[in-house]
């Protein structure tokens, strides 16, 4: 693991897995509310996850940890206290055990007294406030919420492409899904266009799916060449 500093108190930290990234995080994170001695500092501070459980994890890191220190105990006390690499240039805390423990003790209590102003969040979470703040700007309902049924909205996908077969303009479209059916119906397996259709759609919006996908030029890969590549495939099988 890597900390490296840049423009006024801006740091990178490059670390692969399992190199302790988020015990780095969390000790920057206390460094940052224990520099001041001001309890409630750390309302001024975000940190942005990209999953609940990161968010979550870090939360529970954070309060076990300021637990931990303001009893002079724990990893994280140790590396509160030890001197600092030589190539690590991240933020150090230049107090006393003794004011590191107190200001500790009073940073824990306002933290479990005040846990909602604890922000430590997704990044949508994050936007979503952002948004909900600006609603009145934006003259949407106050109380509108965000949700996303990936099986309503993979059925309404297949739903338009399928309203597409049989019209003009979309002959090639056509062929390559007769041609879909003809080959389920030979090969005995489930020539039910849409339940399948709906099948491969929820495949394709799985995120190890997404590279693949941004590969296929839109362009090249067109209907009328995709029904052209399924005939090459099954000639060579």
């Amino acid at each position: 693991m890597t900390h490296k500093s840049r423009e006024g108190q801006f740091f990178i930290v490059r670390a692969s897995a399992g190199s302790g990234k988020t015990f780095r995080l969390v000790q920057d994170y206390l460094t940052c509310c224990l520099r001041h001695d001001d309890a409630h500092y750390f309302r001024r501070i975000l940190a942005i996850t990209f999953t609940n459980k990161a968010a979550q994890e870090m939360k529970d890191r954070i309060m076990k940890d300021v637990v931990e220190v303001s009893m002079g105990e724990g990893d994280m006390w140790e590396s509160l206290l030890a001197p600092p690499k030589a190539d690590d240039d991240a933020p150090r805390l230049n107090l006393s055990p003794n004011e590191i423990k107190r200001r500790a003790r009073f940073l824990s209590e306002v933290m479990l007294h005040h846990y909602e102003d604890f922000s430590v969040m997704t990044i949508d979470s994050f936007v979503n406030r952002l948004v909900r703040s600006f609603s009145r700007d934006l003259k949407w309902d106050e109380e509108f919420q965000i949700e996303l049924d990936e099986d309503s909205l993979v059925e309404a996908a297949v739903t338009r492409v399928m309203d597409r077969v049989g019209r003009p303009g979309q002959e090639a479209l056509t062929r390559l899904l007769e041609g879909f059916v003809r080959q389920q119906v030979e090969e005995e397996r489930n020539a039910q266009l849409k339940s399948q259709l709906v099948k491969f759609g929820k495949q394709v919006t799985k995120e190890n799916m997404q590279s693949a996908l941004n590969a296929l030029d839109p362009e090249v890969w067109h209907p009328k060449r995709l029904d052209e590549y399924r005939k090459e495939i099954r000639k060579t099988l």
